[in-house]
């Protein structure tokens, strides 16, 4: 597994911890929690490390199994009683299992409405929850839970009740990130996200079409740090749970298809016109150590009947399958005593097989081409806004920009550092607005492509737009039409200068700007603008950027396993380059980004990181601000505006 990422750990907004706002009946829970485990430190109970499940009434038994195997690992564990079945039942239970420490949320209480402010928690008076009942969603409960037990200084583990835990997850997880969580996928370009083309005859010249494909991340299993970000991630899920309803009683609270898929856009999707989110810094559980029920019952299964070869941190025994809670047990027992699996997991394992994604994708047709184009929505967005951006449901819960430069502060900076911020700082500092530029990037082979966006960018009006020249040539050129340049000596590598190798080049200097403290709305010049393109942007993220869908997400089922019958994934159309707004921020753990008509980058650590964004490690890698040579950060993006 990768080294955890250092400097995305150093840059997580903590909550200060030492005192319980999660109201009676949970504060009591959590008390009790940890007065179990005699070995723990008083900086552990200062800043404790919580396992946290939900059950109903009938799952007793899991929940039994879960608690013996929290016991053995001396990990502190609450189970949130979500209707009065399983409350009067874990109390019957309790003088047989004193390990199990349950919070009854049957009955109303006091959960704070913790709110999202930069620099600090505000808890608003106790916010009476209602009971668990028709009508109430228990999944409600579950993710208030989730941001109270966070906003008091827990580390928390949340894990249904069917799963098993092999190992200690908290020395396991890395800690760098506000929220590990554990995906649907068993390959890792599956799980890390990946580049899947689309093909569509129908679009003539343009059918082909570049996507983001990556599995859906899973409710049921996650690692969340006490941060002001995964407090108001938790607090989404909340909000979005409150339309849902529950689950069939079969489930019982159990995450569903809306779960999953909220959580995983609010993980992982762009923000776009009125959608905001939060920017939280994710990671992606190794596939290794942290199995889905899929992976799980494939994985165990193969082992046969004999003892487990491999000692995971968790898994889950797939509920969808008859015989979960035998296969529960079954690897608990194998885990913590040693015992033999038996036939429990080699009889539901037999028939799950992991197919790899070369071999779905040659087989199987794209199940983006089966979605009906939808351009009424587009449409009725561009006659209702007219372009302008248009009132977001950003609340106080998202998160700050940390811009490098701040208001207020000296600015450019890194003036000094060589030839080349000398002379970009001396060129923005007389053309900047608001501290941010419009710029393009050109050579002499396309003066006259150069010469009609110039015009045009005259004719709207944006008077703080500059063009990088890559030559003498086009400098002259620039200098005849009045227009500011920055001259900036690059060769693509390989030594080409064609419309590729010199778009390749755009990033570099849009680093070199962003390290300067300017805000970049960097632009191709065949790009028709029909109005000031910063009227239109939204500010509010490291990265916007331009997608070829609005809104730029959809999410699908490939429909060829057996278990469930599908592999959710999210689709993203590729955010363009073509046109991008970045923010110069210090956000280095993750680029909050968001879906606009044109694309901007702000000087924030974040945006540093997203030019030349790789895979690395268990996730995404992204280099840290130049120069020197970046620091790479294995966090998901989250956050995006497109």
């Amino acid at each position: 597994s990768a080294e955890p990422d250092a400097e995305g750990r150093a840059l997580l907004r903590m909550i200060g911890g030492g005192r319980c706002v999660a109201g009676r009946s949970l504060c009591n829970a959590l008390r009790r929690a940890l007065g179990l485990v005699p070995s723990l430190s008083t900086h552990q109970r200062a800043r404790p490390r919580v396992v946290l499940t939900s059950f109903v009434g009938g799952q007793e038994g899991m929940l039994d199994t879960l608690a013996a195997s929290a016991s053995a690992l001396r990990l502190p564990l609450i189970a949130l009683a979500l209707d009065a079945p399983a409350a009067s039942a874990a109390s019957a239970r309790s003088a047989q299992a004193p390990q199990i420490v349950v919070a009854d949320l049957s009955r109303s209480d006091a959960l704070p409405s913790i709110s999202f402010i930069p620099g600090e928690a505000r808890e608003a008076a106790g916010t009476a929850l209602p009971p668990v009942r028709a009508g109430v969603s228990a999944l409600t409960t579950k993710w208030r839970a989730v941001a109270a037990l966070l906003a008091s200084g827990a580390t928390v583990l949340y894990a249904d009740v069917d799963a098993i835990l092999g190992a200690d997850p908290f020395e396991v997880a890395h800690g760098d990130s506000d929220l590990e969580v554990m995906s649907e996928a068993w390959e890792a370009d599956s799980a890390r996200g990946f580049i899947m083309g689309s093909d569509d005859p129908a679009m003539g010249w343009s059918r082909y079409c570049e996507t983001m494909a990556i599995a859906q991340l899973s409710p049921a299993l996650f690692l969340a740090q006490p941060t002001f970000e995964a407090v108001a991630v938790a607090r989404r899920m909340a909000r979005h749970s409150a339309d849902w309803g529950d689950p069939s009683p079969l489930a019982g609270w159990a995450s569903g298809t809306e779960e999953a898929e909220a959580w995983t856009a609010e993980l992982v999707a762009p923000a776009h016109d009125e959608v905001a989110r939060v920017g939280a810094s994710v990671r992606v559980l190794s596939l290794g150590c942290w199995l889905s029920a899929r992976v799980s019952l494939a994985k165990m299964g193969a082992m046969g009947n004999g003892k487990p070869a491999s000692r995971f941190a968790v898994l889950m025994p797939g509920r969808g399958v008859a015989g979960a809670e035998a296969r529960q047990a079954a690897a608990a027992a194998a885990f913590h005593r040693g015992e033999a699996l038996g036939g429990a997991w080699a009889a539901a394992g037999a028939a799950e097989r992991l197919t790899p994604r070369w071999q779905l994708e040659r087989t199987a047709i794209d199940p983006l081409m089966r979605q009906k184009v939808a351009h009424a929505p587009t449409r009725q967005l561009v006659l209702r806004s007219r372009c302008a951006k248009t009132a977001t449901d950003a609340r106080p819960d998202t998160r700050p920009l940390n811009l490098i430069a701040p208001a207020g502060t000296a600015w450019p900076i890194h003036c000094d550092d060589d030839d080349n911020s000398r002379a970009l700082c001396a060129v923005v500092r007389r053309v900047a607005v608001d501290r941010a530029v419009m710029a393009a990037v050109s050579n002499q082979n396309i003066l006259p492509m150069l010469g009609q966006f110039v015009d045009i960018v005259k004719q709207v009006g944006v008077p703080n737009f500059l063009v990088v020249a890559l030559d003498d040539r086009t400098r002259d050129f620039l200098d005849g039409k009045g227009v500011a340049s920055y001259r900036r000596s690059l060769v693509a590598r390989g030594g080409g200068t064609d419309n590729h190798a010199t778009s390749s080049l755009k990033f570099q200097i849009l680093a070199e700007m962003l390290h300067v403290g300017v805000s970049v709305l960097l632009s191709d010049v065949d790009i028709v603008f029909t109005q000031n393109p910063f009227v239109a942007l939204y500010r509010d993220t490291d990265v916007e950027a331009r997608a070829c869908q609005v809104p730029p997400t959809s999410m699908h089922a490939n429909g060829e396993q057996p278990m469930t019958s599908t592999l959710s994934s999210a689709r993203l159309v590729i955010l363009n380059g073509a046109c991008t707004q970045r923010v110069p921020s210090t956000s280095a753990a993750s680029s909050l980004v968001r879906n606009v008509g044109s694309a901007c980058a702000h000087p924030t650590r974040g945006s540093h990181r997203t030019p030349n964004r790789a895979l690395r490690g268990d996730s995404f890698a992204a280099p840290g601000p130049p120069p020197p040579s970046p620091t790479p950060s294995r966090q998901l993006t989250s956050g995006a505006r497109a």
